[in-house]
């Protein structure tokens, strides 16, 4: 019984960190001017930006988060809070830009 409940604990625990990156988006920075809406199921986080202007597929391996758009930029980041991820967009007119996202 032991066993089975620490299971339990380390599964419901697992789930509540893997739908991290579920929810809207949108960058801070001034000039860049992103929003996505995603989806996730386990590790995998599927969406789209810009009010469907391109699709987002990527991974979440909390606290780090890989998303590439279908526009040819890609997103490496981390979380810093639950709300609020911070990282480098590469692609396209960016070069190792920063910029951070937040949950709205």
């Amino acid at each position: 019984m032991k066993k089975l409940l620490l299971i339990l604990i380390l599964f419901v625990g697992c789930e509540e960190e893997e739908a991290k990156m579920r929810g809207q988006w949108h960058t801070t920075n001034p000039g860049i001017d992103i929003t996505l809406s995603l989806s996730q199921a386990g590790t995998v986080v599927t969406g789209t930006g810009n009010d469907g202007d391109f699709t987002v597929t990527g991974s979440c391996n909390y606290p780090n988060v890989s998303l590439g758009f279908s526009t040819g930029v890609d997103l490496v980041a981390t979380f810093i809070d639950d709300r609020t991820v911070q990282g480098k967009l590469n692609g396209g007119k960016y070069s190792n830009q920063s910029v951070t996202f937040e949950r709205d």
